[in-house]
């Protein structure tokens, strides 16, 4: 996660936020309108529409109907005073419960329209998939375009769908969306054109579309909390006829469990007896290795680390002239095949070489202790 960045949401060079964000709005844009309308207020949508040498500001009621606010001429976006628009919204804002949302409506004109047929698997990532293809459908740049793909009909039977493919060229539209929301002091969540239908949106990351609770929400969460209560409250009580029949069950097993503690603990006992007769019969002893070693290693190398694991051995240390170890190892009766298992390197600040040398251990503990027992008498 790179929190260094402005927005601190970004894993791996990819937006996690945006990603959320979009999710949301995907997951609003199913919600179906009636159950919307039933749950939330609906923010008061005002369309800016381009109407012959004029753009248009629209209120779109609920029922339907439409109600012309304003008027400005579409030639003059440029010397036309900041907010120009923002007394008319704030007015609609405040006779609205969950303030407004812009959108512009360009002419059918300057929107490309082209039919597709696509599989019904493509819906999930419809407008993903689409993207890829621009550059074949169209006569743009995939990244020269603001685009749309909108479902138009589904074949159930075919396992098709029928897709509308709405395409604009980006440089013009981003140049009139600056120049509107400088009138407007507030961002357009929408563009779209007559063709497209009510989900149809040519911004690909559009502003979050701002929706209230009303009442019917708190009513509708009081009901599913009296829901859960009915549901939680008999697996509760059989939890709690559950818990006490594990409490009788501990008991019993209470009156047994020295009896089966105390047969854990020789088995255990007997196992580890075994296991060390095993490693006595199969190694040398630590002790009769340990006074080989010091038998045959020179004074001038220094041995600082011995481990043995599954008759093998392993020795750390450093010191002069230690290319020689190897023989003197492998001379020994104890050990075979010694060889360095890493890199001799050379300590900088003792000047010693520093090695890493394993053997394999060939002597059972039978005949390492007769050899032991040998040494003073030779």
């Amino acid at each position: 996660m790179n929190l260094s960045s402005d927005n601190k949401w970004s894993i791996a060079g990819v937006d996690v936020a945006q990603l959320f964000k979009a999710w949301g709005r995907e997951l609003v844009r199913s919600i179906p309108a009636p159950l919307m309308g039933a749950f939330v207020h609906a923010p008061t949508l005002l369309v800016i529409r381009q109407h012959e040498a004029d753009y248009v500001l629209i209120r779109q009621a609920a029922a339907g109907g439409e109600e012309e606010v304003t008027r400005f001429p579409a030639d003059k976006l440029d010397v036309l005073p900041d907010g120009l628009l923002t007394a008319d919204i704030d007015t609609l804002r405040a006779h609205s419960s969950a303030g407004v949302s812009i959108a512009l409506e360009l002419s059918d004109t300057r929107v490309l329209c082209h039919a597709l047929e696509l599989p019904e698997e493509a819906e999930a990532n419809l407008r993903t998939t689409v993207g890829f293809q621009l550059g074949r459908l169209t006569p743009f740049n995939p990244g020269d375009v603001v685009y749309d793909a909108v479902v138009e009909q589904r074949d159930e039977n075919a396992r098709k769908l029928k897709v509308a493919l709405y395409v604009a060229p980006k440089a013009a539209i981003e140049a009139q969306l600056s120049q509107l929301e400088r009138l407007c002091r507030q961002p357009i969540a929408r563009v779209t054109c007559p063709r497209m239908n009510a989900l149809g949106n040519l911004l690909a990351n559009p502003p979050a579309t701002p929706f209230r609770p009303n009442r019917n929400v708190g009513l509708a969460v009081a009901l599913l909390l009296c829901l859960g209560v009915l549901l939680v409250a008999p697996v509760l009580k059989k939890r709690a006829v559950v818990n006490d029949q594990k409490a009788q069950i501990a008991a019993l097993q209470a009156e047994v469990g020295d009896l089966a503690q105390q047969k854990n603990i020789l088995e255990l006992d007997a196992k580890a007896l075994n296991y060390l007769i095993e490693k006595r019969k199969a190694r040398p002893t630590s002790a009769a290795l340990l006074d080989e070693l010091s038998r045959i290693v020179p004074a001038n190398i220094y041995l600082k680390q011995l481990s043995i694991d599954e008759g093998q051995l392993t020795v750390n240390g450093e010191g002069a002239n230690v290319v020689d170890l190897i023989d003197l190892l492998n001379q020994s009766r104890f050990l075979k095949d010694a060889q360095f298992v890493s890199t001799v390197t050379r300590n900088p600040r003792t000047a010693q070489d520093q090695f890493r040398v394993g053997a394999t251990i060939v002597l059972n503990p039978l005949e390492a202790e007769s050899v032991v027992e040998q040494e003073p008498e030779q």
